[in-house]
């Protein structure tokens, strides 16, 4: 990775994250401190199945695609993002993430994570918020 790799408005970025979606543009700030820029060539992988490696990616830029089991499943670009979950929980990983082209992305290490949560109870919040909703929504007992 190249010390000098930037990412252009990369609080806009995180709002597109239905997760990070509801706050406000100091929160994302804030959680955009926790996020470091990180590279992959093609071929690299960026999460292995199984694995217990807690962090988040938002690919920036490139291609990935996202196999379980050794069965391509889809491909991500651009606004895509994985590890959501067990940036949160630290839970295994249930898929992995393969580079096909360069892939630039915004990373997140469950501690660096973690410390915003505890540091930041309106961003812990926005993000706790949006899970439910996400329980809701796959319990068909979301609320508009």
């Amino acid at each position: 990775m190249s010390p000098t790799l930037k990412v252009k408005n990369p609080t806009a970025l995180l709002a597109g994250v239905p997760l990070f979606a509801s706050m406000s543009e100091r929160q994302l700030k804030v959680l955009n401190q926790a996020m470091k820029v990180v590279k992959f060539g093609p071929g690299q992988t960026l999460i292995s199945e199984g694995e217990d490696d807690a962090r988040f990616y938002l690919i920036v830029e490139g291609t990935a695609k996202v196999t379980v089991n050794g069965r391509k499943k889809r491909q991500i670009g651009p606004g895509d993002y994985i590890g959501e979950l067990a940036v949160v929980d630290g839970g295994v990983r249930s898929a992995t993430v393969t580079a096909e082209t360069d892939v630039v992305t915004l990373s997140a290490a469950r501690w660096n994570f973690e410390a915003v949560l505890k540091n930041n109870p309106t961003v812990a919040l926005a993000i706790l918020r949006e899970m439910v909703r996400r329980v809701r929504e796959l319990e068909g007992t979301a609320t508009s």
